[in-house]
Order: structure tokens, then sequence, then C-alpha cells
């Protein structure tokens, strides 16, 4: 059985242009969500860089 990393269940045997939505979708969600740790990071480490800047 092919994996099927689509978090909406679709179904395997749908058609080329589902499957294809669906990982454009899948893609998308990747994205999004590295873009939030990123952006998390981020913050995280200008906040702690600049309180350590201050304290020198």
């Amino acid at each position: 059985m092919a994996n099927n990393y689509n978090t909406k269940n679709t179904k395997i045997t749908s058609s080329g242009g589902q499957q294809r939505k669906s990982e454009l979708e899948r893609r998308r969600s990747i994205r999004t969500i590295i873009a939030s740790y990123e952006a998390e990071e981020e913050a995280f480490f200008k906040k702690n860089l600049g309180e350590n800047a201050s304290r020198m």
C-alpha cells in the first residue's frame, strides 16, 4: 500500500488532479509550520541576545 501523508485522509485512488491538490495543501501546511517555528526562534534569539547585550 502506498504511503498517504495527507492529513485529510484523501483516498489513494482519487483522481490525479485531486492528489496534486492534496499534495500542494500538505506542502503548504508544512511550510506554514516551518515558518512559524523560524519566527519563534528568531524572536527568542532577539529577546535573549538583547538581554545579554544589556547585561555586559
